[in-house]
């Protein structure tokens, strides 16, 4: 019975024993099980972290490049509003200028238009002042009445006025006295080559409209070749020297 304890008690611890390494391997490899499914855990997070890294650098230059693409854009865009306000004021300055461009050649058209009017006024005035004159025409922008010699001179050599020129001179004179704005020209005619002698004829009218109250300013004379005509025209024109530096000065000034 004495012999029978002791080996009860050493089944008995050997059992109890065997039990406990067993429990412990069966913890060890439980353990080591979820080590290794931590380390596995862990090397996931670890990819998934340096993918998140990569990703955070992507997004970063991402980040950057939109940075940097929308400041170009908004330069460019304060670039564009820029030249736009400078072609705006440019349009609008060149408007301005047509605007003065238009305006002067209103005026100008207005003036030659009323020069074209007041021709057809001249005529009728002058049938009223000078009664029935041999010729009575309207050129481009002038009016002309012509005379024989004879209205003047007793012939193709005098060098004074007849009678009824004296008188014709005088019309003549309060005629273009109402048109201070035109110019007279006397105009010798001949059909046969003596310019010198019209042209000294055509002087003494100037000088006799002159003696009449013409202003010497407004008259000239020269001669001509009549075709098949002598006689002598009165040219009435716009002073069209005064007119066209006017204009210039308008054009310069602006």
């Amino acid at each position: 019975m004495k012999r029978i304890l002791p080996l009860f008690f050493l089944v008995l611890v050997t059992t109890v024993s065997a039990q406990k390494k067993s429990e412990l391997i069966a913890q060890v490899a439980e353990l080591k099980k979820e080590l290794d499914s931590t380390k596995a855990l862990v090397k996931v997070a670890e990819r998934n972290e340096a993918s998140s890294k990569t990703k955070a650098e992507s997004l970063e230059r991402q980040l950057k490049d939109l940075q940097g693409a929308n400041a170009a854009l908004l330069e460019n865009l304060n670039n564009f509003a820029e030249v736009s306000k400078r072609n705006t004021n440019n349009a609008q300055k060149a408007l301005e200028n047509l605007d003065k461009r238009e305006a002067q050649v209103s005026e100008i058209t207005d003036t030659f238009t009323k020069n074209d009017s007041l021709a057809v006024q001249v005529v009728g005035k002058a049938k009223g002042v000078l009664g029935d004159v041999p010729q009575l025409t309207i050129g481009e922008r002038s009016i002309a009445i012509a005379y024989p010699v004879d209205a003047f001179f007793a012939d193709y050599t005098a060098k004074q006025l007849n009678s009824s020129g004296q008188s014709t001179i005088s019309q003549l004179a309060a005629f273009f006295a109402a048109y201070p704005n035109y110019d007279i020209v006397v105009e010798g005619l001949s059909n046969t080559g003596e310019f010198d002698l019209t042209g000294a004829q055509a002087a003494i009218l100037g000088f006799e409209l002159n003696k009449a109250g013409v202003a010497i300013t407004r008259i000239k004379t020269a001669p001509r070749d009549g075709g098949f005509k002598d006689g002598f025209r009165f040219k009435l024109e716009p002073q069209f020297d005064s007119f066209y530096s006017e204009v210039k000065d308008k054009f310069k000034n602006n």
